[in-house]
Formats: structure tokens, sequence, C-alpha cells
């Protein structure tokens, strides 16, 4: 028989070491832009042709468009986590409980 909460369990799972790879991801990216761009400045200095300047360019920008595409995925992964827990969280049975005041209001 078809468990739901089983079932969200391990979609929460999937869903954190996804981000967990994606965050890896862009800290990869990140690393290999600084690489790429202190290799620029090294070919900079050199006087090294135009070739080789913008073949490490085409590497920079990439590597750009990379992170652009994976902090997307990521901030849309974080926001189904965030409706998978909502919905765990209601699968449960328990009930919100809104508060009148916000957030900083005791009960004294």
């Amino acid at each position: 028989m078809f468990n739901k909460l089983d079932y969200i369990e391990s979609c929460i799972a999937d869903y954190e070491a996804r981000i967990k790879t994606e965050k890896e991801l862009i800290k990869g990216y990140k690393r290999a832009i600084k690489r790429n761009k202190n290799i620029l400045n090294q070919f900079n200095a050199l006087n090294l042709p135009a070739l080789h300047i913008n073949f490490i360019e085409g590497f920079i920008k990439r590597d750009s468009d990379s992170i652009k595409f994976y902090e997307k995925l990521l901030k849309n992964k974080e926001a189904g986590l965030k409706k998978l827990k909502i919905e765990k969280f209601t699968a449960t049975g328990r009930k919100f409980k809104v508060m009148k005041g916000g957030s900083n209001s005791f009960a004294k």
C-alpha cells in the first residue's frame, strides 16, 4: 500500500541531496573562475596573443553562465523543499497556528 508520508520523506531526502550537490558544483565553478582569472592576468602580463586571452575569457564566461544556471536551479529546489516540508507537516495531521501580533509576541 502507498504510504504518503514515506514518499514525502524520501522526496525531502532526495531534494536535500540534490541541493547539497548543486552547492558543491557552484563552489567548484567559483574556484574555476578565480583560477582562470589568475591565468588571464598572467597571460596579460606576458603579452600573449589575443587568441589565448580570448580562450580563457571564454572559459570564464561559460563558468559564469553555469553558476547562474545552477543558482536558479538551487533556488527552485529550495522552494520545492519548503513545499514538501509543509506537505509533510500537514500529512502528519498537525495544523498551523496563526498567532496574532506577529512572531515577537509571547504569552506572559
